[in-house]
Order: structure tokens, then sequence, then C-alpha cells
């Protein structure tokens, strides 16, 4: 193994006592990475710990202390590192280090990491029965690592699939999250296909198999989500934004006298059942609302005028838009490629004239105009749809003429518009 210097540094600062590393420090090492994080066991006392890590702190039994960036979690223990090892979740984890002993690997750890393999430690249910969040943690290491779950692990998910159940939606969150985040976002389909997807989010699940039987597309609605998320740019937003967006259509399927299958209003549909489970996963609120507007919006066509592009820009906000193109540029990815390059001109266009207009400052949202809602019902007004109409035909004009967001022109318009 070649061990990175800063943990070399680490042991050096603990001479005369028996230190080991263990778990996901040792895999990454053995991965050629350098850990961020490192648990350790040492048989230094409490009060040297202490000592030579000055900044540390000491909770639950646990001393932390961060040396050239990475954080150590040491136990002041003489500990039996087979006991330890043993207790970890997947036998890539298994493995410790010590700059006395060398490698500690009793459950094939080396074999598993270099075989790219994900395996529970023990192969039978009670490896998940306690803890079933590690069924999703194995699909998530998979899609992050670009492993394969081994055969048994695989069995052992399929049966007890439905213990999912027993976890709260917040902790699976976390695993859900980084697995959206990980190289491989599309790996959620493993989650249907282990069995998983209909107990963790099951109007996902229903998306797979719902056929999409018209010109534009050639997957169902489950695959076409899967192509459309693995074609998204590695950001949290728009991650979710693409895992959703047609979560509807199963709610909105309709066929015509020609077999051709239509989805009416499926944008609709997909907001309200993504804003069920954004809440149900405790998404914070300001990023589920840029999420549900993109979804809102990821069907709507934008023409490569100032004006059309500037009418969208009005519902998403500048930099929202620029997230709109691109989660619209994953959708037509996954869509029928005969049509992509006459889409992907037109968003590409559309995107230039958004970055055009923000950089020449032309106004786009009701903040930017020179009146505000208090200024029309001093020319009375009347709060409500009355000062909402009329904001709105303001707008409109501002965006087709921006040079006519001047206060007094707006305020005489205003009372043109009230006569009305």
């Amino acid at each position: 193994m070649n061990i990175p210097q800063e943990i070399s540094d680490f042991f050096a600062m603990l001479p005369n006592s028996v230190t080991f590393i263990y778990g996901k420090a040792v895999r990454d090492i053995i991965m050629s990475r350098t850990p961020k994080i490192c648990s350790a066991v040492t048989s230094a006392p409490l009060s040297f710990l202490r000592r030579v890590f000055p900044g540390g702190s000491n909770a639950s039994g646990k001393f932390r202390a961060s040396v050239n960036g990475c954080e150590y979690v040491l136990i002041s223990a003489r500990a039996d590192m087979t006991d330890v090892c043993a207790a970890q979740d997947f036998t890539i984890n298994s493995a410790a280090y010590s700059d006395i002993t060398g490698l500690h690997d009793s459950f094939g750890a080396v074999h598993d990491i270099k075989n790219g393999i994900v395996s529970f430690m023990r192969p039978d249910e009670t490896s998940v029965s306690s803890n079933p969040i590690l069924m999703l943690k194995a699909v998530r290491l998979c899609a992050e690592l670009d492993f394969k779950l081994d055969e048994k692990s695989e069995s052992i998910i399929k049966q007890c699939a439905s213990k999912i159940r027993l976890e709260h939606p917040h902790r699976m969150s976390a695993e859900l999250e980084k697995l959206l985040m990980s190289p491989h976002p599309d790996d959620f389909r493993e989650l249907h296909r282990l069995g998983l997807l209909k107990y963790i989010m099951p109007q996902l699940e229903r998306c797979f198999g719902e056929p999409q039987k018209n010109k534009y597309h050639i997957y169902d609605v489950g695959e076409h989500i899967m192509h459309a998320v693995k074609n998204t740019p590695k950001d949290y937003v728009l991650r979710w934004s693409a895992l959703l967006h047609d979560v509807g259509k199963p709610c909105c399927s309709s066929t015509d006298s020609n077999g051709i299958i239509h989805f009416y209003g499926h944008h609709h549909e997909s907001r309200i059942i993504a804003d069920d489970i954004l809440h149900r996963f405790g998404i914070e609120r300001s990023t589920a609302k840029d999420i549900l507007t993109l979804i809102e919006n990821h069907d709507v066509r934008v023409d490569p005028s100032p004006a059309s592009v500037k009418k969208i820009m009005c519902r998403t906000g500048g930099d929202l838009f620029e997230k709109l193109m691109l989660l619209q540029t994953a959708d037509n990815m996954a869509k029928n490629p005969k049509y992509f390059t006459e889409k992907y001109k037109r968003i590409n266009a559309a995107l230039k004239i958004s970055r055009n207009v923000i950089k020449n400052k032309e106004p786009y949202n009701y903040s930017q105009l020179m009146v505000n809602s208090r200024d029309l019902q001093k020319c009375g007004i009347r709060p409500g749809r009355e000062t909402n109409d009329v904001m709105r035909a303001l707008m409109d004009e501002i965006i087709h003429n921006p040079q006519l967001n001047a206060r007094n022109y707006l305020l005489q318009r205003a009372r043109e518009l009230r006569k009305y």
C-alpha cells in the first residue's frame, strides 16, 4: 500500500502507541485516494491525545482532531482489530492499517476492492435486519465507486426490500442525495430492479414500464427519466428536477384514435407529486421551490427571441433560467435523437439571449420595474387582482420595450389601464 504522507504524519504524532486506521479511510488508500475522514483506534491515552491535538474535542467516547486537512475520529482503547473490522458494514470497509503491523485484512477487503465488488459483511438477512438503510448504501456505493453488487448481497436486498419502510424518510434522503450526486445517478434504476423503489418512492416506481408511444420517445417513462438524470450536470437542484420532471406522466396518460399516447398536463401533475416527495424527504423549502419551478416549466417551448426568453425568465429568475435550459437539454437528449439537433439549437440560442439580457441589464422581472404595487395603489388601483393584472400588463410592455421602464410613463400607463 502506498500510504499518503498526510497519514504517515498522523502516525508519527502518536509514537510509542499502537494505532490503527480502519474502514472507509483504508478503502480510500487501497484505491490510491487520500482520505478526508479517518476512523482510528489508538492505545494512546486520552490525556496524551489532548496534548498532541490541542484543538481536538472529546464527546461520546470519541476524540476528534483535524490534521493536515483530514479529520480523525479516534477511540482511545486497546481494541481487538479483528472484532472492529468484523463490525463494519461492507467487506470493502473491513480492512485496517497500522504503521507498525501494516495491513490487517481478514475479510477480503483488498480482493473486493480490486474486483469492484460491494458485499455485505454477513451473507444473510441479519446484515440488514437491524439497519435496513444499508441496502440503500450498497446501491449508492456502487454508483459512487463504479462497483457491482455481489450475487449474495443482491439476493439479500431483493428478499429484504420491504424492510426499508422501517427507515425514516430523512435518513433515506441522505443516501438518495449521495446517489443522485454520484458519477452514475442513473443507478437509481437499481432501486427499481432490486425492489426497493416501490417502498421508497412509489410514484417514480410507476414510471417504469409506462409506455410512451409517440415519435418523440424511444424509452418508457422510467427509462427516459434515468437517461435524463444521467445527462444532467452534477448539480443538486438539476438532478432532483430531472429525477422528478415526468413523475406525473402515469396519471396523465391518454391514447388518441391513432394509438398515439399523450401526457397532457403532466408538467403540472409532476410538480404536485414532486412537492409531496420533496417534503417527505425533508428537502429544504427554498431548494424545493427551485426544483418545482424547473419541473413546472421543463416542457415549455422557449423561442429564441428576447421577448419569449424574458417572459420565461420572469417566471424563473436569471440563474434558474440557465438551469431550465440545461434541464431541457438533458430531457431532449433522453428522447428520440432524430429531433435533438433542432431542439438543442433553439435551447442554446435562448440561453445566449438570456445571458445578453443579464449582461445588458434589461428588465425581465417585477423587481426591476420602476414602480411597485404600492405605487399603483396610490393611483387608485385596488389591491389584489386589479393590482396584479396591471403589474402583469406593465411587465409585458417592458419585456417588449425595455426603454419604457420609466417611473412617469409606468404610472401614466397604469392610470390608463385602470380605466379599462
